[in-house]
């Protein structure tokens, strides 16, 4: 089984509300109100400030519950963060993982973002 760290390589960067890895794989997005009407949105900067939180770039000052269901992080039962990367780690072109083993992999790269959020 790969570590999710291999795949989900840090530093991430955001690109307006889609979060990249080092290698230009898609890893997260912060979802849209206009498609997610009940969604948290959060400012540009405040996403820039969470994505150096889980780079490890800058200290978290702030705790909260976040909780993880499905490929989404949820903060107060609302969506926060939508985990991508799904066709990177299961296609043909890309590392073609099994599904069992994305899933994991996927699962284990938010459980980091809840670690370094909560």
């Amino acid at each position: 089984m790969r570590d999710f760290k291999e795949i989900y390589t840090l530093p991430l960067k955001n690109t307006w509300g889609k979060v990249f890895t080092k290698d230009d794989n898609l890893a997260f997005d912060f979802p849209m109100r206009f498609i997610f009407p009940d969604c948290i949105k959060l400012s540009e900067e405040s996403q820039d400030e969470l994505v150096a939180i889980i780079n490890g770039e800058k200290p978290n000052t702030k705790k909260h519950n976040f909780t993880y269901d499905d490929g989404n992080i949820l903060l107060d039962d609302k969506l926060f963060i939508i985990i991508r990367g799904w066709g990177h780690l299961t296609g043909i072109g890309g590392l073609n993982l099994s599904s069992e083993e994305a899933v994991v992999i996927q699962d284990n790269f938010a459980k980091y973002i809840i670690g370094k959020l909560n």
